[in-house]
């Protein structure tokens, strides 16, 4: 079944798919925060809510764990999804905050 796009539509995908695969292999499939290697998610420094762009100066990539702690899900579900204590997780969403507001002081810097 062939599928049809609306013009702009299908630019915009490519164009963020070949920006992704330039920001994992510009991060060389590390994640930012923990250092884990063979990360695969990108996320943006400066939200898009807050005026944040889709550019390789707003991107980095990083692991499933450390973008699910920077996300705004409720710990309850955190707890299930990571099966980690409430603690610990506190505790890492705290780091990698930290981390994430040094990568972001050094962006504008």
């Amino acid at each position: 079944m062939k599928r049809f796009f609306w013009g702009g539509a299908l630019k915009r995908r490519n164009h963020y798919r070949k920006l992704r695969r330039r920001i994992l292999r510009r991060d060389k499939r590390v994640c930012q925060v923990c250092k884990r290697k063979g990360a695969g998610q990108i996320h943006h420094i400066i939200p898009k809510s807050k005026g944040g762009k889709d550019t390789e100066e707003n991107l980095i990539t990083l692991c499933g764990p450390c973008h699910l702690l920077l996300s705004p899900i409720p710990l309850r579900v955190l707890e299930k999804i990571l099966r980690l204590p409430r603690d610990e997780i506190r505790r890492r969403q705290r780091e990698v905050k930290r981390k994430m507001a040094k990568l972001l002081i050094s962006k504008r810097g």
